[in-house]
């Protein structure tokens, strides 16, 4: 284990295997696991992202070790081209880095695009266990990424990592999904080196068509005061009232002005990119130099 970890537990000594459910004694893939949630996971969405009857629906699920359909699925594809376009445009160098994934969950994009990055090493930290603990090691093995990996069962809201240990963090389809993105970016910015850099990619991006057709359902339902729309909603829409968040998977739609304050906020200056596809968009950050 590199120094850069502060421990809670020395480690586990045995998994339940998501395919079968039978218990495996410790073996050389399992002591890359680590937990530092060790009692119930309280988390509001945890009950949604650790519903293994839901997650065997997601493309995610490769417990079968069909990793054609992962690659070939069209919406990751776009997430894994952008990340290389974003990274190479702002000549992101990744050998003998140490990089921290946060909401990695299965590891399927960190696996993809690092298997030939020659990185030092690789902490992915996800609060679903079965996520991080049993699809993410297949994940990670596939890659031939296992002996650089530590695969963490914990809360990215509170890192048991060193402060100014990271150069790169990087949150795939995550940043969205957080309840509390300011004390998220405090955090990364507490690990994060001097001269390192984050990486946000896969958050929601709406064209200009799609708002507009937004904004007219609302002025729609506003006179027509459908389903008493009037008493919740104002006569000038919110971004949130335009494009509601889903709070059974913690899915929050920020707006452009959102991000720009939380990242400016938290001490970091930013550069954002819009997909080809204009359907995703990607941001990276660096720490103001004047903090």
């Amino acid at each position: 284990m590199e120094a850069f970890l502060t421990r809670q537990c020395s480690g586990i000594s045995e998994r339940i295997s998501l395919s079968n459910n039978k218990i495996d004694n410790e073996t050389e893939d399992t002591k890359m696991l680590i937990d530092w949630i060790s009692e119930e996971n309280t988390v509001r969405t945890a009950q949604y992202w650790n519903d293994f009857e839901k997650e065997k629906e997601k493309v995610f699920n490769i417990s079968d070790g069909d990793f054609k359909k992962l690659e070939g699925n069209q919406h990751l594809g776009d997430i894994y081209n952008h990340l290389v376009e974003v990274s190479d445009d702002q000549d992101i160098v990744f050998k003998e880095k140490q990089v921290l994934s946060l909401a990695a969950g299965t590891c399927w994009l960190e696996g993809r695009f690092f298997k030939d990055k020659d990185i030092k090493r690789l902490m992915a930290i996800d609060f679903s266990k079965h996520r991080i603990h049993d699809l993410a090691l297949l994940t990670m093995k596939h890659y031939k990424l296992a002996e650089k990996v530590d695969l963490v069962y914990g809360s990215i809201l509170d890192l048991k990592i060193k402060d100014q240990s990271q150069d790169v963090v990087l949150l795939s389809q995550a940043f969205h999904h957080i309840n509390e993105p300011i004390r998220l970016l405090s955090e990364i910015k507490r690990v994060l080196k001097p001269n390192g850099v984050v990486i946000i990619i896969g958050e929601h991006y709406y064209n200009f068509k799609i708002k507009i057709i937004h904004i007219a359902k609302h002025f729609a339902k506003y006179f027509l005061n459908y389903k008493k729309y009037r008493d919740i909603h104002s006569f000038i829409p919110s971004y949130q009232a335009l494009f509601p968040p889903c709070y059974e998977k913690g899915d929050i739609h920020y707006s452009s002005l959102e991000y720009h304050h939380m990242f400016m906020g938290t001490g970091f200056e930013y550069k954002h990119f819009i997909d080809k596809t204009k359907t995703i968009q990607a941001f990276v950050l660096n720490l103001n130099e004047k903090n």
